[in-house]
């Protein structure tokens, strides 16, 4: 036996070893890559519920705030009427002062009928 089939035994040799080691961490690799497999399928199993819920819990968001909106809108719309109520009312009083204002000319008409209705009274009861 030479040295150059000595050389080829142990190149031979090293190429054995080289595959095996190859065959160990392909197969490695292979076990890794089904773990990793099966915990994105366990997130995915996880998060598409959450997101189903999170999904509906927006729409039902949505549907109150649109809600909120129509209150809102509604309210803002009384207010307005109420003001403008308020609005006319309070430039029916400043229409005129003392005698031309409608307001202080009916509350004056009711108490002299009140005073009349009063005098009467006592005059009939006597």
């Amino acid at each position: 036996m030479g040295i150059s089939e000595i050389l080829i035994l142990v190149l031979l040799l090293f190429s054995i070893i080289a595959v095996i080691m190859l065959i160990i961490t392909l197969k490695k690799l292979g076990d890794f890559t089904e773990k990793i497999s099966g915990d994105i399928t366990e997130i995915k199993n996880e998060v598409i519920p959450a997101i189903q819920k999170l999904d509906k819990t927006l729409e039902n968001t949505s549907e109150i705030t649109g809600r909120l909106e129509k209150r809102s809108a509604e309210i803002d719309e009384q207010i307005a009427g109420i003001r403008e109520r308020i609005s006319s009312f309070s430039s029916g009083m400043s229409l005129g002062s003392g005698s031309q204002n409608p307001i202080s000319q009916l509350v004056s008409n009711l108490k002299a009928i009140s005073q009349g209705i009063s005098t009467f009274w006592s005059a009939f009861r006597k």
